[in-house]
């Protein structure tokens, strides 16, 4: 059996992420974590952070042990100012168009990015997250979010 040489993007962007998972980690201590019921400022930022850390040490394992990545390929830079884009539309149109239109432009200008789509399919995956997220905001946690525009 052949030793394979070690992935170093897979390993240095996993301790990436567990020096970002434990600063996460560690900076919620403060905060009150609460229960799953009642849910205290730290508990998403504490699971979260549990969660980046352990895909961290599963991406250096990968790296020291699994099969290698390919090699890094260039970035499409079109593709990634439409997808952070789409974030920032969504930031812009939230407070004054809703949360409905907001999730929409969100998922419209994101799907942009790839060449392979299917509008019809698109609209539909966009109405049904918007739905969802109306659902969940409103229905399910109780949130005051504006839905619609008025």
């Amino acid at each position: 059996m052949t030793r394979r040489a070690p992935a170093p993007q897979d390993v240095a962007v996993g301790v990436f992420l567990v020096v970002l998972a434990a600063v996460a980690v560690v900076g919620a201590r403060p905060l009150v974590f609460g229960s799953t019921v009642r849910p205290g400022p730290g508990f998403f930022a504490t699971i979260v952070g549990v969660l980046v850390g352990v895909c961290g040490i599963a991406l250096v394992a990968r790296g020291v042990f699994g099969t290698p990545a390919p090699g890094p390929t260039a970035w499409k830079w079109t593709k990634v100012a439409l997808v952070l884009g789409s974030v920032v539309v969504f930031a812009v149109t939230l407070e004054r168009f809703g949360l409905v239109v907001a999730v929409v432009l969100l998922v419209m200008v994101s799907a942009s990015a790839t060449r392979d789509r299917r509008w019809i399919e698109i609209g539909g995956f966009a109405l049904a997250v918007s739905a969802a997220a109306a659902l969940l905001f409103r229905v399910v946690l109780g949130i005051a979010v504006k839905v619609w525009p008025t």
